[in-house]
Parts: structure tokens; sequence; C-alpha cells
């Protein structure tokens, strides 16, 4: 600031003359250095604005401006401090406006000075700046400038990934899902075609029948083709339009993927022993999805060209894959020679896997025979399919 004070004494400013030029480059070696080049360049922009409006003007090492009035002894600058004062910081024009009272105000003296801007200066680049930064984002780059490389081997290998990935789950939905809708009604239908073929004695009953003498009911020999139909199943308790056919062999994609497959060595229905078959629990129609969910009573029913055999659901358990002692006419002792009229459904489990078998016992109940139409329990879907 300026005071008016005429008992400060003129400083003794010679020695500026050798270190003028080393200070101001000195000076500006650094961020802080710039700084007191600037306030220096201020003060003598301070004190040549006072020596022109002819008040004395005082320099002093920190930096306070003192003025006083004109009957003090003026400052007398050697022409070398001019000279040094020139170099750092040029004197303003006669021209340059200054305020009323003849001072110059700071902000108006650090605009001459190199590199230094004002707020609505910096405010105004900034904004320019922001401009063409948005203006640059929707013009496509020119045909001599390298392409900004955006892929890389981690995002590629990832949205392949994540592709084949829903591929997959799209296609396990197909598999197991949709597909067993289509390939499980496709079977039934399948049934309820045979049913009337037998019903018939068309072709397709080509197995030879006889009578068992200890209760008189009709015994069919085994097929002699693998994948021969030949029955039908009915679970009532898996819906009323299960009817699925059950064709001679296991083997999986000739028969066991279109039909229910029949152990060549177990009996046939109402025979003496043990009536084994088997389906899949999933895919392929999945005609033995509900095997867990047997209760005891519930009826499995067997038509052959002859008639119904109808089956009572005792019990089930889990096996290995290799225990096949259950497929002898007693289950689990074959060397015992049965004597009841048994019937087995096998599948795999658990679900998605073959890692066991899960199997279903059923007792022989009643024969109804052809003539007098279907059991009660499956009287309302043999209707509704064609049949008596």
């Amino acid at each position: 600031m300026i005071q008016r004070n005429p008992t400060i004494r003129k400083p003794n400013m010679s020695g500026l003359n050798q270190t003028g030029f080393g200070l101001r480059s000195s000076l500006s070696a650094t961020p802080a250095a710039r700084f007191c080049l600037r306030c220096f360049s201020v003060a003598a922009r301070a004190a040549a604005a006072a020596d022109a409006s002819d008040e004395r003007c005082f320099f002093v090492p920190a930096g306070v401006f003192f003025s006083g009035s004109s009957d003090l002894e003026p400052l007398d600058f050697s022409r070398d401090m001019r000279a040094i004062l020139s170099m750092i910081a040029p004197m303003p024009s006669a021209e340059r406006p200054g305020r009323d009272d003849g001072t110059t105000s700071i902000e108006s003296l650090l605009a001459d000075d190199d590199g230094y801007q004002t707020r609505a200066q910096r405010r105004a680049l900034e904004n320019e700046a922001r401009q063409r930064q948005s203006s640059s984002r929707g013009q496509r780059p020119s045909s001599g400038s390298r392409p900004r490389r955006k892929l890389s081997v981690v995002g590629v290998s990832g949205e392949v990934l994540m592709t084949l990935g829903v591929v997959m789950l799209l296609f396990v939905g197909w598999k197991y899902w949709l597909n067993d809708l289509i390939v499980g009604e496709e079977q039934n239908q399948a049934g309820q075609e045979l049913s009337q073929v037998l019903a018939e004695g068309g072709e397709e009953a080509t197995t030879v029948t006889t009578t068992d003498p200890a209760i008189g009911i009709p015994i069919s020999s085994a097929p002699t083709v693998t994948n021969e139909r030949f029955a039908i199943l009915y679970v009532p308790t898996w819906g009323a339009d299960y009817a699925r056919p059950i064709a001679q062999g296991i083997e999986q994609h000739e028969v066991l993927d279109h039909n229910i497959g029949h152990y060549p060595d177990s009996q046939m229905p109402g025979e003496v022993g043990n009536f084994a078959i088997a389906g899949h629990r999933l895919a392929y129609g999945a005609s033995m999805q509900k095997i867990h969910e047997l209760q005891l009573g519930d009826e499995l029913v067997v038509e052959t060209a002859d008639g119904w055999y109808t089956y009572s659901y005792r019990s089930g358990e889990y096996v290995a894959p290799t225990q096949v002692d259950v497929l002898g006419s007693v289950p689990r002792y074959p060397e015992q020679t049965g004597t009841d009229r048994l019937m087995m459904i096998m599948s795999c489990n658990p679900f998605w896997s073959t890692a066991e078998r899960i199997i279903g016992y059923a007792v022989f109940d009643t024969f109804t025979p052809r003539a007098d139409g279907p059991p009660a329990s499956i009287a309302a879907s043999v209707a509704s399919q064609g049949g008596l």
C-alpha cells in the first residue's frame, strides 16, 4: 500500500546495478521465484507511477510502498537502478489508463506481465477449450490419423465366452424342457396309435399268447425283434394323457430315445417273476421323469393285445448302475425262484446324472380282458384317445 511517511530514509540500492541480470535469471527458475519476481515487478511499476504523479515513492525490502507529500525529498533513482527496473518491469506507457487518484491497480499492473491472466480471461479460455472438445467428439478422425484402438484380447474373449454361455443356456433349455415337451407328446401319440392297433388285432400284435393255468390270465411271449413295440404303459398320477409305448430291448439310441425299454431277460406282463422296464428321466421325452413321485398304492397299467394288467406300487430304492441282481425274478436274490408277479421300473438318478439308478417296485393286482374295456383308472384317458 502507499502511505505518507516523511521519516523514511532513502535505501541504498546501488548493489542492484551488478546483480540485476543475475537476479532476474535466477528468480525465473521456480514458480515461487516467479511469484517474487512478479511482486518486484509490481513494486517497480508502482514506484514509477508514483514518481510520474509528483509523489515521493520509497521502496523497502519488505515490498511495502510509502509515499510522501511533495514537500519531502524525492527519491533520486540512479540511471543504473532505472535501467534494472526497466529490464525487470517496463515502465507503463503514458497512454495506459490509470485510476482517477493517480494510482494504478494491482490487477492492471499484473495484466502487463507475461503469462498473467485475469479470472475473466481464464474463464473465457476454459469455455473455449470445452467447446472445442465437445465439437471434436462428434467428428470422425481424419484419414491420415491413426484410429484409437478400442478392442483387446481380454475384451473379445469375454464377449465370446458370454455369447457361448447364452447359446449353451438356450440349448439346455431347448433340449431338456421344450424338446421334452415336444418328444413326450409325440410318444404319447405313438402310444395311442399302438393302443388302437392292438385293439384291432393289427400287424404290430405279433406276440404269441398263452394262458397261465394258475389264475387263468393270458401271458404273451416276448418279441424276438429289438425295438418292436408290444405294450403301452399308463400311470394315472403322471397325467391323463400319459401313454408311452413299450418296446423290446434297452439300447439307448434305438429303443430308449423313442420308447420305454423292456429288459429281454425279464418276464412279460402278468407272468410270475419280474417284469422289468426302463426309461429316460430327462431328455428324449423323459418317460420316467416323475418316478420319484410314486406313492404306495399308485396304479401302473400295462396294455397288451390281450387286455390291461394293473400293478400296485409298493416301494422304491436307489442302487449302483452295476447292481444287476435287481433284474432277477426275486430282486436282490437271484438264486431264489420267485412266486410273485412283480413289475420293476428303472431310471437314472439324480437328475442330470447317471451316477446311480432309482427303482420302483409294484405287484400284480388285476387283469382286465379287452372285451371288458379298460380299467376305471384309465377309462376316461383311453376313451379320449379314441380307444375302446
